[in-house]
C-alpha cells in the first residue's frame, strides 16, 4: 500500500485499472484501487483475485436466492410510500433493532433483516434452478 496525493483531485476511491491475465495457466485479475482511510490519507493498492475453483453448495445457493427475494420484497415495500411509512414507524418505535438485538441505522436495512429471517424462519425452500 502506497500513500499518494493526487494534486487538485480529493478522495479518489475504487479501482483505477484492472486487467486479466494467465499466470501459470490460472486466471487472475489485477486490480489497482484507490481507497481513502478514515484519517483522511489516500492509499493505493494493488489486489489480485483468482476464479473460485469449487461449485457452489445447494446451502450457498440457497442462502442466494433468499437474499434475492428478500431484496426485491424490500425494493417493493421502499417504492410504496404507504408500506413504507408502517415500516418506518416500526423501525423508528423499535429503537432500531430487531428481536435479534442488533441495530440498523437505515430503513432498508432494517427490512431486509426482517424479511430475511422471517424467510429463514418460515423455512421458505426456493427453486434452486430458476
Amino acid at each position: 500500500m502506497a500513500n499518494c496525493d493526487f494534486k487538485g483531485l480529493k478522495n479518489v476511491r475504487g479501482t483505477l485499472s484492472k486487467r486479466t491475465v494467465r499466470i501459470n495457466g490460472k486466471l487472475v485479475t489485477q486490480r489497482v484501487v484507490a481507497m481513502v482511510t478514515p484519517s483522511g490519507k489516500q492509499k493505493i493498492f494493488i489486489r489480485e483475485e483468482t476464479p473460485r475453483k469449487n461449485t457452489p453448495t445447494k446451502n450457498e445457493l440457497l442462502t442466494r436466492q433468499r437474499f434475492y427475494e428478500a431484496q426485491q420484497n424490500a425494493a417493493g415495500i421502499l417504492n410504496d410510500p404507504q408500506q413504507t411509512a408502517q415500516w418506518h414507524k416500526c423501525w423508528l418505535d423499535s429503537g432500531k433493532k430487531l428481536p435479534n438485538g442488533k441495530k440498523y441505522n437505515t430503513l432498508r436495512g432494517f427490512i431486509m433483516a426482517a424479511l430475511y429471517q422471517d424467510m429463514k424462519d418460515k423455512g421458505i425452500s426456493v427453486n434452486i434452478n430458476s
